[in-house]
């Protein structure tokens, strides 16, 4: 079994599972609230607190239907936000089973890692590829959205303009989303600053949840990779690392040697290895598999709506 305070036993980084947050989601020792995770519950209530800003959005998306820019935009949020939300479900409600998947993440998960040579070298090399690519996913994460938060701040004395339903225009104060709230745009200026810190929560939430969620989910794909390299240099060496012994005749027959016996032991062996490594595999694709085709609907979704608005933008001089 995984155990999560040993660092330098598996390939996941203690400080990058920390950061993200997916330590304190699967370690069951963290602390209760009446027999619950309080992360678990941390995580929902930041669902809930989105659904409660996403739920103003059908509202926008009829108060603006006669824009067709910002009405674009309120619907990509409304269709890429409740994924950030199943992301973050996904780990909360399967945390026991990703603990049980991570445990292919240990440098002893094959019983012959402490005597295979080449182990140690895949498995310093899967590490470090690891810690780099998940430290760069999380820093490009949150510094693209904190540069994002600070952009309002930025671009000053130029008013959002919306065209309303009733063909009038408001001016609004730039904000992260421009999310429609019950107001009116004078209030929405008065008070712009409060709008901004409601979405930056809002958006601080989406990222830590497509950060935690993805974390796993590269962890667990390098894991498989460095535990199959190790599998596949022990099929390489299989024989090679034995020496053979005369075989001695009798009567015609062969008579068997011990080496033959070693070859099938070691063949076994890496089998064994083998099949565990699958079950893992397994055990991964259950929890992934009803994410990744979503995910590949909305990023193709995303894709085409800011082409079309780069487009919409380029032709009408906007």
């Amino acid at each position: 079994m995984l155990n999560l305070l040993e660092d330098g036993n598996c390939i996941m980084s203690l400080v990058m599972a920390k950061c993200s947050g997916l330590y304190y989601i699967i370690d069951p020792k963290s602390v209760k609230l009446r027999g619950h995770n309080v992360f678990h519950i941390a995580i929902m209530v930041m669902i809930a607190y989105m659904a409660v800003i996403l739920s103003m959005c059908p509202f926008g998306l009829y108060h603006w239907s006669n824009d067709v820019i910002q009405f674009i935009i309120q619907s990509t949020i409304f269709i890429t936000i409740p994924f950030g939300w199943f992301k973050a479900f996904t780990v909360v409600r399967h945390s026991d089973n990703i603990r049980q998947c991570l445990d292919v993440t240990r440098f002893d998960f094959l019983s012959s890692a402490i005597t295979d040579p080449h182990s140690v070298r895949f498995f310093q090399m899967s590490r470090n590829i690891l810690l780099k690519f998940t430290g760069f996913l999380a820093l490009s994460c949150y510094f693209v959205f904190f540069l994002w938060t600070l952009l309002p701040f930025f671009v000053v004395g130029k008013p959002v303009e919306i065209k309303n339903r009733d063909e009038s225009i408001s001016s609004y104060h730039l904000g992260l989303y421009n999310m429609y709230f019950f107001v009116s745009s004078e209030t929405y200026n008065e008070w712009h600053l409060v709008f901004h810190l409601f979405q930056w929560i809002f958006g601080l939430c989406f990222t830590i949840f497509m950060i935690l969620f993805d974390t796993f989910m590269i962890t667990s794909c390098i894991a498989i990779m460095y535990q199959m390299k190790c599998i596949a240099a022990a099929y390489k060496r299989l024989g090679h690392n034995l020496c053979t012994t005369p075989k001695v005749y009798f009567n015609g027959a062969i008579e068997s040697d011990s080496t033959n016996n070693e070859y099938l032991k070691d063949l076994k062996l890496i089998i064994k290895n083998h099949q565990k490594v699958l079950g893992k595999m397994n055990d991964f694709y259950k929890i992934v598999r009803p994410v990744i085709l979503p995910q590949l609907i909305i990023a193709s979704i995303i894709i085409i709506i800011v082409s079309f608005i780069m487009a919409w933008i380029y032709f009408n001089g906007m």
